[in-house]
């Protein structure tokens, strides 16, 4: 199926089909199809509230049992289980758990909307207010039950912010140190250079001087010996 050519031959015979779609109205209503619908679209796999415990390379969190009489219980899996299982569903690479058609596409969403209130003669919706506005650290403790006002040390005094540093965010600039390198590289050719230079001159004034010297001490160390 990963070949574009064998996935397309094994949709040919499925296009020729005449396929048959049985529709019936909800036992319930719509709105028991929409709230089961909206569980899986706009919810993770498993909310914070029902993990238990996570510890020993376990994880416990409450399930409900609807055969019997959906009585909320408490299961244990190994770590590796669990996310095993929370990735049965997240959907592959390239699936979409939900696509807009029509007026309500992402692009011209809000202008569709807005004429469509326009020719039905519908008011305009006032902006929802039911998205409370809470503190990351009020989250952090409905999650966790632990207050991050609340000094580690003493368990009593609050913690208050005395100063906020603006912390450098993204990936730091590219920085070209190829000329850098080119530099140093340079300096160090000029460095060996001139060392190799001054070790020559060296060696070549000390094979000049040697025989002079050793003339000199040899002829002192004749005339002291006569």
């Amino acid at each position: 199926m990963s070949e574009r050519n064998a996935f397309r031959r094994c949709l040919a015979p499925l296009r020729k089909a005449e396929w048959v779609i049985y529709a019936k109205p909800p036992f319930a209503g719509p709105e028991q199809v929409l709230d089961y619908v909206g569980r899986y679209t706009h919810r993770v796999a498993i909310s914070n509230n029902r993990l238990v415990a996570i510890e020993d390379g376990k994880v416990a969190f409450r399930w409900k049992d609807y055969r019997h009489g959906s009585r909320q219980k408490v299961m244990t899996v190994a770590a590796d289980e669990f996310i095993r299982r929370f990735l049965l569903h997240v959907l592959p690479e390239g699936f979409h758990r939900i696509r807009y058609y029509g007026f309500l596409s992402n692009r011209h969403r809000a202008q569709k909307l807005a004429c469509c209130r326009d020719l039905l003669g519908m008011p305009v919706p006032e902006p929802s207010d039911s998205r409370s506005a809470k503190d990351y650290r009020d989250r952090y403790e409905d999650l966790t039950g632990h207050s991050l006002r609340q000094c580690p040390a003493c368990h009593r005094g609050q913690m208050i912010i005395i100063e906020t540093f603006d912390g450098v965010t993204g990936r730091p600039p590219y920085q070209d140190t190829s000329w850098n390198r080119g530099v140093a590289f340079l300096v160090i050719s000029i460095a060996r250079a001139v060392h190799d230079g001054v070790i020559a001159a060296i060696g070549s004034r000390r094979s000049h001087s040697g025989p002079r010297r050793s003339r000199s001490r040899f002829g002192l160390a004749a005339r002291g010996g006569i």
